[in-house]
């Protein structure tokens, strides 16, 4: 079983490795004029194809071996989403749920007055500061009550063209972060609604905090899981394939691995890891993992007392033997082209 992950290049006249993946052929004119939020670090590079655009390139910004490849992993699984997203461009269907559990990632990214999530929710709220350039509480208090007044005037009356004009381009960019384009107007409308309240909630939970309110929002509970709809078109998996298992991956890596020579611990080391994240996500779907997944595993497993360096060695598999497999490189994406997993 054969991976392929694009590799980072270097480039004259700059030390940090430059990240080049071509467009498909087949997106390439659909993916013109799409601004990509592609993660970077701790924040996203955005890069917008023009007409003439063969290939998505940036630089990676860190020269630290393992940081590169968590980037380059990490951008390749993102565009990876992309691509799929715009082979299959009809329009989807979203619930009343889904549409609040996508909400729900804008709300917890925009609530927390402690650090800056690293979120495409984050990128372009209009008319919003992530926090007032002022130390005083009363001065913070009194911004973060503005913001929630005015936000509650633009959806009061319920007008969808506010709420597109305010709301549309976040709303397009989460979905392309689940691998959907677009969805039909019913679902359209349910997501700018469902939008607006959780930034509402937000805001609101701000200038609690504010006022040194910092007792958890009831509201914040009421975001269920997001869970893909049924009816996204999935690729077809290739002959020889894992058939879209997690653990099928291992098990695939294993026949070629064992033929080459690799211990039998090793195997079982990969292997046991990998039922922990079936575990931890309560499902053995290649294709419904996402790299935000792998960091909260990651995160779960430290806070349960295993060792950073045991979760680098055994989950991010940062080693440079040949035959290390690819999907324990990088970060995890199912697709006909990556399959990896990442930080």
């Amino acid at each position: 079983m054969l991976f392929r992950v694009v590799r980072p290049m270097r480039r004259g006249g700059s030390r940090f490795p430059l990240f080049v993946q071509r467009i498909p052929a087949d997106v390439r004119r659909k993916a013109v004029g799409i601004e990509l939020a592609i993660p970077l670090g701790d924040g996203f590079v955005f890069v917008t194809p023009s007409e003439g655009a063969q290939a998505v390139r940036f630089s990676l910004r860190t020269t630290e071996p393992s940081e590169v490849k968590t980037r380059q992993a990490l951008a390749a699984a993102s565009l990876a989403t992309v691509w799929e997203a715009l082979r299959n461009d009809a329009p989807v269907h979203l619930t009343h749920r889904q549409a609040t559990a996508l909400a729900g990632e804008l709300y917890r990214v925009w609530a927390d007055s402690e650090s800056r999530a690293r979120s495409v929710a984050m990128v372009h709220t209009p008319g919003v500061g992530w926090a007032p350039d002022t130390e005083s509480q009363e001065e913070q208090e009194a911004y973060w009550a503005a913001v929630t007044e005015m936000w509650e005037k633009v959806g009061r009356d319920g007008e969808a063209k506010k709420l597109e004009k305010a709301l549309g381009l976040i709303v397009d960019r989460l979905l392309l972060n689940k691998g959907i384009r677009r969805v039909d107007s019913e679902s359209r409308a349910l997501l700018l609604t469902a939008f607006w309240m959780a930034l509402r909630d937000a805001f609101a939970s701000r200038q609690r905090n504010a006022g040194g309110d910092y007792s958890l929002d009831p509201k914040a509970a009421r975001f269920p899981e997001w869970q893909a709809p049924a009816d996204v078109p999935k690729e077809k998996p290739k002959r020889g394939a894992s058939k879209n298992s997690l653990t099928g991956l291992v098990e695939d890596w294993w026949k070629e691995a064992k033929r080459a020579g690799r211990k039998q611990s090793t195997y079982e080391s990969y292997r046991n890891s990998m039922a922990r994240l079936v575990t931890f996500l309560k499902h053995d779907t290649a294709n419904r993992v996402t790299p935000e997944d792998i960091v909260r595993f990651k995160d779960y497993r430290v806070q349960s007392g295993v060792s950073p360096k045991t979760v680098k060695d055994i989950l991010i598999g940062c080693t440079s033997s040949a035959g290390t497999p690819a999907f324990v490189k990088a970060s995890l994406c199912f697709s006909s082209e990556v399959v990896c997993l990442a930080r």
